[in-house]
């Protein structure tokens, strides 16, 4: 375990849990089974002018946030959408693997990059992070280093257009109100 961190379960998928996954319904089934934990799934999906793409920085696992009893983990790797969790076996039973938070955050930053590197104008987005975390708006311009885009936010007594750093922002899909 990773030292005065948290750690995540690693599970396999299936045929049908990798389509559950790049469809984004993945994490909605897990936590009908887990609710109390963090799960994420390296995948990403982004709808735009009737365009999918499908994004993925690891292809057939997910990670669920250790810190539960063993025994939740394997009832989670009986659904029919995972074909196994990551464990050892030896005489006194059986041991999960775990990877430490670092990793799974590595992951997590590779994915938000490439979903930022879709970013096109006119994208409906969500803010994940910081002074606008939840708000919603839409693109209507870059920094030149497309560092940042410039999100047109309009709230009840607000309408501005913010600076707003790209590796933050989440693309919605287009028909999402704003």
């Amino acid at each position: 375990m990773e030292k005065d961190g948290k750690t995540w379960v690693v599970f396999l998928l299936n045929e049908f849990g990798e389509a559950l996954a790049e469809k984004g319904e993945l994490e909605k089934k897990v936590s009908r089974v887990i609710t109390d934990k963090e799960i994420f799934t390296p995948y990403a999906r982004i709808v735009f002018k009737e365009k999918t793409t499908k994004l993925s920085v690891i292809e057939g696992y997910f990670f669920v946030e250790s810190g539960l009893p063993e025994n939740e983990y394997f009832k989670l790797a009986r659904q029919p959408y995972i074909e196994s969790v990551l464990h050892t076996s030896s005489r006194r039973g059986f041991n999960l693997q775990t990877i430490p938070n670092t990793e799974v955050a590595k992951l997590k930053h590779s994915l938000q990059e490439m979903i930022t590197s879709d970013i096109e104008l006119g994208m409906k987005v969500l803010v994940n992070t910081g002074t606008y975390k939840g708000l919603k708006g839409e693109v209507v311009g870059f920094t030149g280093d497309r560092v940042k885009a410039f999100v047109y936010i309009e709230l009840r007594t607000l309408k501005a257009i913010r600076a707003i750093p790209t590796y933050i922002l989440d693309v919605r899909e287009e028909d999402a109100d704003v």
